[in-house]
């Protein structure tokens, strides 16, 4: 009796499997944007620009998973005498991405996590970072608006995040980006 519901289990896994799911598609993306930090952290950082790519998998129509790495560059704004340094911002990691289309439009919410750096030791004086911690995990939620054009491999977006980096005291951002998506 056991062995009959385990095997109607599978069963019933395979058939909602089988129709949900589709070729995978992989896909990469190159965005373009910008980074404003907010709270209290703004007080010690100016927006910059902000780039990076993305690769990863569509596992259904709906459903995608990838990794990206990203990058932007600040002014510190902090007490002299480092008055006029900038400083980078180095992120990596994955991010999960659930979308919903309606003909050549998607609307898509995304989050994902990852580990972030800054290139340097100019947010020590503020307390934003320290002498011995210029790296951590941080974590990521937002959303977007995507248009298929008419070469179904490409399309093109524009995207919104928020993210907070709990290594770095007070320091959150809000991010947007134009982004070209191929996929495969």
């Amino acid at each position: 009796m056991k062995h009959m519901k385990t095997t109607k289990l599978a069963a019933a896994l395979a058939l909602l499997a089988s129709s949900s799911v589709h070729a995978a598609d992989f896909y990469s993306e190159a965005d373009l944007g910008a980074m404003v930090f907010i709270g209290p952290g703004a007080d010690f950082a100016d927006p910059g620009p902000a780039f990076g790519g993305r690769m990863g998998l569509g596992i259904f129509s709906w459903l995608s998973i990838g990794g990206f790495v990203a990058a932007s560059t600040h002014q510190a704004e902090v007490p002299g005498p480092s008055v006029g340094q900038y400083f980078q911002l180095y992120q990596t990691g994955g991010d999960l991405r659930i979308r919903v289309r309606a003909g050549k439009i998607g609307i898509f919410a995304e989050g994902g996590g990852g580990w972030a750096w800054i290139s340097t030791n100019i947010l020590d004086g503020v307390a934003v970072t320290s002498p011995d911690q210029h790296n951590g995990p941080y974590l990521t939620a937002g959303g977007g608006l995507e248009y298929s054009t008419e070469n179904p491999r490409y399309a093109i977006g524009l995207a919104g995040d928020f993210t907070t980096f709990p290594q770095f005291g007070a320091l959150e951002s809000v991010s947007v980006r134009l982004y070209l998506r191929y996929t495969k």
